[in-house]
């Protein structure tokens, strides 16, 4: 695929639309989507029809190469397993973390089988670029989480029994239970 791309010399446009080809609504391919989004994120000082310089390029060839890659994708359809207790409800399992440059949250079902065990398929997943401190982004992933979560349990109505949030950041999570201060 690299080598259908060597003639090519990419714009901003070019690379951006090949990123929104990937159509995933629940963002099952989200870590695929990030890395791709952070590659073009190098391009935000250009305007869209100016030529990529030589030195991102190749860079950005490769990632999109490597993009083209994946386009036999399968997921199952039905991330709730049928062989659970009849009165057993969803656990919402909702995460987020965050770094310098990206955050993101997940939604994970989980549901009581018969044999006591338990399931744990994802729902959803969602990433965003971000440009702040560390704290304040994970602030942001939280945000993102519970926006997530929120959904994912409205679209599944009274199945849900309960819902949990978890985040690494001790920091964010003092700054939500801070009444004083609106952040």
């Amino acid at each position: 695929a690299i080598k259908l791309l060597e003639p090519i010399k990419l714009t901003r446009r070019m690379i951006i639309s090949k990123i929104s080809e990937l159509f995933d609504p629940c963002g099952l391919w989200e870590p695929i989507k990030l890395q791709l989004k952070l590659a073009s994120s190098r391009l935000s000082g250009l305007s869209w029809d100016q030529m990529v310089p030589e030195a991102e390029q190749a860079y950005l060839k490769t990632n999109l190469s490597e993009f083209t890659g994946y386009t036999n994708l399968t997921a199952r359809r039905a991330p709730i397993p049928a062989d659970i207790q009849s009165s057993s409800y969803v656990r919402l399992i909702c995460l987020s973390d965050a770094g310098t440059n990206a955050g993101g949250a997940v939604v994970y079902a989980g549901r009581k089988y018969k044999d006591g065990t338990w399931s744990c398929s994802m729902i959803a997943a969602k990433s965003k670029l971000m440009k702040f401190t560390i704290p304040r982004n994970e602030l942001s992933a939280i945000l993102l989480m519970v926006e997530l979560g929120y959904l994912v349990k409205k679209a599944l109505q009274n199945e849900v029994s309960e819902v949990i949030y978890l985040t690494d950041s001790t920091i964010a999570l003092s700054w939500c239970h801070n009444i004083n201060r609106k952040l």
